[in-house]
């Protein structure tokens, strides 16, 4: 489901936008309005999306970090620190998956922001 979400919002703002800077002239006030409420809704839904999935990545990763840390030093033996680190390095943060491979990050939101400004230069530029 996010993956469709996230498909449909760059659409989005890619038709919308498109659409008011190439024909903006030839519309009324009334369609212009649908265009630009259909590409800044297209923006801020999905830079809050994005923002929040990479959020929750970043957040799992700290935590795991710190609760490591946190319980080494509280261990004295070499064996039981050994221990504690292959069980902390068996978690894996928590990952919010695009299709099959994919996940979000950090940079996902700049990455998406940065196709859709593309295709919409592209589209631009062919016309």
């Amino acid at each position: 489901m996010i993956m469709s979400h996230l498909f449909l919002q760059q659409i989005a703002i890619i038709v919308g936008i498109y659409s008011l800077i190439s024909l903006g002239s030839q519309f009324s006030l009334p369609k212009s309005a649908f265009f630009i409420v259909s590409g800044v809704n297209g923006v801020v839904g999905l830079l809050f999306l994005t923002t929040a999935l990479a959020q929750l990545f970043k957040a799992s990763q700290n935590f795991r970090s710190d609760v490591r840390k946190r319980v080494l030093k509280k261990l004295l033996c070499s064996s039981e620190r050994r221990l504690v680190v292959q069980y902390f390095y068996s978690f894996l943060p928590l990952r919010s998956y695009i299709g099959s491979v994919n996940y979000v990050d950090e940079l996902t939101p700049l990455i998406m922001f940065d196709f859709s400004i593309n295709q919409i230069v592209s589209l631009l530029m062919i016309r």
